[in-house]
């Protein structure tokens, strides 16, 4: 197996689409991300455990580790996020609150473009097409590219 260090060399040489060994370097490249990710994963625990016992109770927070002249590993505490249960009917907690309610939770309305609004939109007479597209946003998806390995 090549170096990692001799594969990120070479791919800075890799200029063009064309070239005869992007894809083989490209997967090679993903092959030590991964295990290079699986390893980060491993140690994220200690990390987060090393810094809880810095900062005890007093979250939310931050610890910094220093290491010079390398860098410095930043571990992050944020408040706690508390959602609504989807399964707790909204209307029964609406109704047992009362004017509480409205102090402990925002109300909000969105709406969402339907995946096939595209395609549904052809079939609108036309001013109404105008008006649609006006009204929303196309960008185009970057594709996505996927490595697989073979032991």
């Amino acid at each position: 197996m090549t170096s990692l260090q001799d594969l990120i060399s070479y791919s800075e040489e890799i200029q063009s689409k064309d070239h005869p060994d992007l894809l083989r370097v490209a997967l090679s490249l993903a092959r030590y991300l991964e295990s290079l990710e699986a390893e980060i994963s491993r140690l994220k625990p200690l990390v987060r455990d090393r810094a809880r016992d810095q900062v005890g109770d007093s979250r939310p927070g931050r610890v910094v580790f220093p290491l010079p002249p390398e860098g410095e590993v930043t571990v992050t505490f944020q408040r706690d996020r508390v959602s609504l249960d989807k399964d707790f009917p909204v209307q029964t907690l609406k109704e047992a609150l009362g004017e509480v309610f409205f102090e402990l939770f925002e109300e909000k309305t969105s709406y969402l473009p339907k995946k096939e609004i595209l395609s549904l939109v052809e079939n609108l007479p036309e001013h109404l097409q105008k008006i649609l597209l006006e009204s929303v946003r196309v960008s185009e998806e970057t594709p996505r590219v996927g490595f697989s390995f073979k032991s």
